[in-house]
C-alpha cells in the first residue's frame, strides 16, 4: 500500500519539528507528506522547508494565499494525497514509531474497512505524560468510546474519499464528518484500542473538550461540564451534517451490490429523515416563549426526538433554558 500523511498547519512553529521527526522515525516510512499551510505568520514554513531537505520521503508543501480554516485546509490536504492509506495529522503531536505499521496491518486484515481510529496518550506541552489516554477518558466520562472521531488519531482508505470530498460547507468538524460517512455501512470503521501517539495539550489547542484534560475523568466531570456549557440556539451545523450524510448515502447507494449494504443505506436514510425532523423541531423550540417551549419539549420527549441529541439531559436543558 502507498502511504500518505495529510498535515494541516497554521502557526505551528513551536512544536512542528518534533512531529515531522516522528514521521521519519516510523518503522514503515510513508511515501509522501502533503502539507497545506493556512497562511502562517510564524516560522512554520521555514521549519518545514529545512526538514524537507533531509526527509526520507517526498514532501509537498502548499502555501494557501488566504486562510481556509482547519476544516477546508484538511480537506485540501486530503484531496492532494495519492496514497492508498491516508493518515491525518495535527502539527503538534508526536507519533510512536510503530503507528503507521500498526494501522496499515489493520487495513490489510480488514479489506472492507474505510477508516481506523486508535488511542493516544494525553501529555502536557512538553510531552510529559498524564497517565491518561483519550479513549479511557471518554470511556469514563461517557460510558463508551466507540463514537470517538478525533482526526489526529485517524487514517482513511482512499476508497472513502469519493464519498466525503468535497467536505460540504457548514461542516464544523472534518473528523466527525469522515467518521459519520464511514459509519453508514457496517464493518467500514474500526476502533483500535492501541495507544500509538502522544497528544500534546497546551494553551493554543483549539479543542477545550473536557476529555482532553490530563486529570482522571469521571462521569460527574462530564455532567458538570455540560451544565456549565451555554445551550445552543442554532442547529445549522447539525443540519449541515445531516444533509451532507443524506447526499453521501445517495452516492454510496450507486456503488452497492451487497444486499446487507443496501439494507444498511435504507436504514440510514430512515434514521437521517427522523434526525432531520428532530433538528428542525429543536431549532423551532428555542424561539418559543416559556410555556410553549416546555409543552413542545414534552412533545419532543414523548415522540423520541431527544434520542437524536443527549436524551433526557437535552430535554431538561430545553425546559430550563
Amino acid at each position: 500500500m502507498r502511504i500518505s500523511i495529510a498535515l494541516a498547519t497554521y502557526n505551528g512553529a513551536r512544536n512542528i519539528k518534533e512531529q515531522l521527526e516522528s514521521y521519519a522515525a516510523q518503522s514503515v516510512i510513508p511515501d509522501e507528506l502533503i502539507i497545506c499551510d493556512d497562511a502562517s505568520t510564524d516560522e512554520t514554513v521555514e521549519i518545514i522547508s529545512d526538514f524537507r531537505g533531509m526527509a526520507p520521503f517526498e514532501i509537498i508543501l502548499i502555501n494557501n494565499e488566504n486562510n481556509l480554516g482547519h476544516v477546508q485546509n484538511f480537506a485540501k490536504a486530503i484531496s492532494l494525497c495519492t496514497g492508498d492509506i491516508i493518515f491525518l495529522s495535527d502539527q503538534d503531536d508526536k507519533w510512536f514509531p510503530s503507528k503507521i505499521e500498526s494501522i496499515v496491518r489493520v487495513f490489510h486484515q480488514n479489506p472492507k474497512c474505510w477508516i481506523v481510529i486508535h488511542d493516544g496518550e494525553l501529555t502536557d506541552g512538553q510531552l510529559g505524560p498524564s497517565g491518561q489516554t483519550k479513549m479511557t477518558q471518554i470511556q469514563r466520562g461517557y460510558g463508551t468510546a466507540e463514537n470517538i472521531s478525533t482526526g489526529a488519531l485517524s487514517a482513511v482508505r482512499r476508497d472513502l474519499l469519493k464519498y466525503v470530498l468535497p467536505i460540504p460547507s457548514g461542516i464544523s468538524a472534518h473528523d466527525t464528518w469522515l467518521h459519520k460517512v464511514a459509519s453508514i455501512l457496517p464493518a467500514r470503521r474500526i476502533v483500535l484500542k492501541q495507544t500509538l501517539q502522544y497528544i500534546r495539550r497546551h494553551d493554543k489547542n483549539t479543542s477545550s473538550w473536557v476529555v482532553n484534560s490530563g486529570k482522571k475523568l469521571t462521569r460527574l466531570d462530564v455532567i458538570r461540564d455540560q451544565a456549565n456549557t451555554a445551550p445552543a440556539y442554532d442547529y445549522t451545523d447539525r443540519l449541515a451534517i445531516n444533509t451532507g450524510l443524506k447526499n453521501a448515502v445517495v452516492k454510496i447507494d450507486k456503488d452497492l451490490k451487497c444486499r446487507s449494504d443496501l439494507c444498511a443505506t435504507q436504514r440510514a436514510k430512515m434514521l437521517l429523515a427522523r434526525e432531520r425532523r428532530a433538528i428542525h423541531s429543536r431549532q423551532n423550540l428555542v424561539g418559543f416563549n416559556w410555556l410553549k417551549r416546555k409543552l413542545y419539549a414534552s412533545y419532543m420527549l414523548l415522540t423520541g426526538q431527544y434520542l437524536h441529541f443527549n436524551g433526557i439531559q437535552s430535554f431538561i436543558r430545553d425546559v430550563i433554558r
